[in-house]
C-alpha cells in the first residue's frame, strides 16, 4: 500500500466502461466504476459501486472498498470490502473479503485472512466458491510474473543484438531493411514497457502485508445451498440452508470441514463456535 504522506488522487464523476487508469498511490473515485482496468499502488476507495460487466479488472496494492461489487475481477494486497453485495466476482485478497451488511453470491472468493458476510450464496442455489486462508497465491503469482519478466528481458536482448550491428551505418540500409529495423525497434519498446509492467506487478504483490492466514468463514444471517467451501485439504458443498450466525472452518485434527452456530454473547467475528451446536 501507499507508504507516503501524499494525499490520494481523486477522480470526480466516476470511471465509465472502457477506461484504463493507473496511479502510484491512493485513489478515491467519487462515483461508480464501470468495466475498467485500474492499477492502484495504494488503497482504492470507490464511493459508488463497481460494475465490471465480466470484463473489468482491478489491481490494488493495498485495500479496496466500495458500496458494491458486481462481475469484476480484483486482486488486492489488503482487504476487499463491499458495504452491500458482492455479486459474481472473482476476488483474490491478501486480507479479508467482507460484505459488511450484505451478500456474497456467485463467482470465486479467495481470501488469506477469512471471509465475512451477512448472507453467503443465494436461495436459487447459485454456485459460489469460497477459498479461505490461502497462503500460496501471492508466491505463485510472483513466480509467474518473474517468468514473464525474464522472458521479456531475453526477447529484448535478442532484438538488441539483431539491431546493434545495423546501427553503425544505417545509411547503407535499403528501404525494406530500414522498415524491418524500425519494426524491431518498436517491438523492443513494447518488451521494455512489458518489463516495466511486470516490475510494477512484482512490487505490488510484494508490498502487501498480509495478516496471519485464517480459514474462518463467518456468516451472520444465512448460508445457502450451492456454496462450495474449499479449504485445500477438504471441500464442503452446502446442501441445505443454514441459519446464522455460523462459523465454517477446517478442523485439521478431524480432517473435516465444520459448520457451527455462534453464541450471541459476543461480537460474531471474535467468537468461537459452540461445539455442541454444529449445524
Amino acid at each position: 500500500m501507499n507508504q507516503s504522506n501524499d494525499p490520494p488522487q481523486v477522480i470526480q464523476g466516476g470511471l465509465p466502461d472502457g477506461q484504463s487508469f493507473a496511479c502510484a498511490g491512493d485513489l478515491v473515485v467519487e462515483g461508480n466504476v464501470g468495466a475498467c482496468r485500474i492499477e492502484c499502488g495504494g488503497n482504492l476507495t470507490v464511493e459508488g459501486g463497481i460494475l465490471g460487466r465480466a470484463s473489468g479488472v482491478i489491481y490494488v496494492a493495498g485495500a479496496l472498498s466500495a458500496r458494491f461489487l458486481s462481475r469484476v475481477r480484483i486482486e488486492a494486497g489488503g482487504d476487499i470490502c463491499a458495504i452491500s453485495e458482492i455479486n459474481e466476482c472473482y476476488l483474490t485478497a491478501a486480507g479479508k473479503v467482507l460484505a459488511t451488511t450484505g451478500t456474497i453470491a456467485g463467482g470465486r472468493i479467495q481470501a488469506r485472512t477469512g471471509v465475512e458476510a451477512d448472507v453467503l450464496g443465494a436461495e436459487s442455489g447459485e454456485e459460489t466458491t469460497i477459498v479461505p486462508g490461502c497462503a500460496d497465491y501471492a508466491a505463485q503469482a510472483l513466480v509467474d510474473l518473474k517468468k514473464k519478466r525474464a522472458a521479456a528481458l531475453a526477447n529484448g536482448e535478442r532484438i538488441r543484438q539483431t539491431i546493434l550491428p545495423h546501427l553503425k551505418d544505417i545509411t547503407k540500409l535499403n528501404t525494406a531493411q530500414k522498415t524491418a529495423l524500425q519494426k524491431l525497434d518498436e517491438r523492443l519498446r513494447e518488451l521494455e514497457a512489458a518489463r516495466e509492467q511486470w516490475d510494477r506487478e512484482i512490487k505490488r504483490i510484494g508490498s502487501g502485508t498480509p495478516g496471519v492466514a485464517s480459514q474462518n468463514v463467518i456468516v451472520r444471517v444465512a448460508l445457502f445451498p450451492g456454496v462450495l467451501l474449499d479449504f485445500g485439504e477438504e471441500q464442503k458443498k452446502i446442501r441445505e440452508a443454514v441459519a446464522g450466525p455460523v462459523r465454517v472452518w477446517y478442523n485439521a485434527q478431524m480432517g473435516q470441514v465444520k459448520v457451527a452456530q455462534i453464541r450471541d454473547s459476543a461480537p460474531v467475528a471474535s467468537q468461537r463456535p459452540d461445539p455442541d451446536a454444529e449445524a
